[in-house]
C-alpha cells in the first residue's frame, strides 16, 4: 500500500505539464468538494482510470497524457 501512495505521488509530480486548474466562480455556490465530484465524473465517462490516469486535488486535476488532458478540456463545462 504505502508504494502505492509513493507511486501516486511520483505521478503527481511527473504530470504537472499536464494540469488544468480548477476555478471557483465568485458567484457560484460550488464548493471544491462538488468541483471535484464534477471532475471524477466527466473522467469516469472518457474512461480514464483514478491514480492511473489522473489525479484530482482541492483546485487542480492533473492527468497523465497531454491527451487525456485535451479530451477532458472538450468534455468539461465548468458552469
Amino acid at each position: 500500500m504505502q508504494q502505492t501512495n509513493v507511486e501516486a505521488f511520483d505521478n503527481w509530480m511527473l504530470w504537472k505539464d499536464n494540469a488544468y486548474e480548477l476555478k471557483l466562480k465568485a458567484s457560484s455556490s460550488t464548493r471544491p468538494v462538488k468541483l471535484s465530484d464534477t471532475v471524477i465524473a466527466v473522467c469516469t465517462e472518457l474512461g480514464l482510470r483514478p491514480i492511473k490516469d489522473y489525479q484530482v486535488s482541492m483546485y487542480e486535476v492533473r492527468f497523465r497524457t497531454k491527451t487525456f488532458l485535451a479530451m477532458f478540456k472538450m468534455n468539461y463545462n465548468n458552469g
